[in-house]
């Protein structure tokens, strides 16, 4: 997670380049010629978006001054091994077309270390989502590729007999061994787990009980004041319901449900 402020004045044709790299509203050309994304191994998803945050005047309600933020540009990214490889990756193999979308944001060197400006503007990540552990972009890729070679090789008939369904079986299993010896499709077998990810999560996994343990007492003795704090604020924080913006309504749903991943 990268997050970069957008210089003043640069964001309509930031905007404007990023709409380039799109084939759908909102959704970017995984082969496109600034940043193609398709071409990665390692990467799952990725997204730029720009950022402009409209319920600032929100907090207003509690007697805060409206902040003056700028407007910030993100990229958003999950891939396969340590972020530092997939942000060197992406600065390597992409590097001039991510020139063109930073040169927008505020002290962007054009000629300085890319990877390290990237680096540099990664921001920790307070929710981290994992669809499969160890489900690598590769073996995604294989296993649809085997997926289709299958669909297409399978009889649509239903099979008479018990025994003519073992042989499909055996001649299905015969025809991906030549396919795979004839480099037609790919099965790379998984990397094994690292010693040490195995070891922090059961360390990870035996400390959130003990945790809950040692903690226990001191909850119940704190637990009447933090019922009280909550009702109190509940009963007196102002509810915050402006009606919804139409153009902001209509901008969004243009962009949603093109793909798996929504904005």
């Amino acid at each position: 997670m990268m997050l970069a402020p957008v210089t003043p004045g640069r964001e309509r044709a930031l905007r404007e380049l990023l709409a380039t790299m799109n084939s759908k509203p909102g959704m970017a050309d995984p082969a496109n010629a600034v940043v193609p994304f398709g071409q990665f191994e390692r990467l799952h998803f990725a997204r730029l978006a720009v950022l402009d945050d409209p319920t600032l005047g929100d907090i207003e309600a509690h007697a805060v001054p409206w902040p003056s933020l700028p407007v910030y540009l993100a990229l958003a990214a999950c891939c396969d091994g340590p972020a530092d490889e997939c942000v060197a990756d992406l600065a390597r193999r992409a590097g001039p077309g991510l020139r063109r979308i930073f040169m927008h944001c505020d002290g962007f060197d054009a000629r300085g270390d890319l990877a390290a400006w990237m680096q540099a503007h990664q921001q920790p990540l307070a929710a981290n989502y994992i669809n499969w552990v160890g489900r690598t972009v590769r073996q995604i890729r294989e296993e649809s590729a085997l997926q289709r070679a299958l669909a297409a090789k399978v009889p649509r008939a239903p099979l008479a007999s018990a025994a003519q369904a073992q042989s499909l079986r055996r001649e299905l299993i015969d025809f991906v061994d030549a396919e795979v010896s004839a480099g037609r499709l790919g099965l790379t077998p998984p990397d094994p787990t690292p010693l040490r990810w195995r070891i922090a999560k059961l360390l990870h996994l035996a400390a959130i009980p003990l945790a809950g343990l040692v903690l226990a007492p001191l909850l119940i003795v704190l637990s009447p004041l933090l019922i009280f704090m909550l009702r109190a604020r509940e009963e007196s924080d102002a509810e915050i319901c402006p009606p919804p913006d139409r153009a902001v309504l209509l901008e969004l749903q243009h962009l949603e449900d093109h793909d798996v991943s929504n904005q």
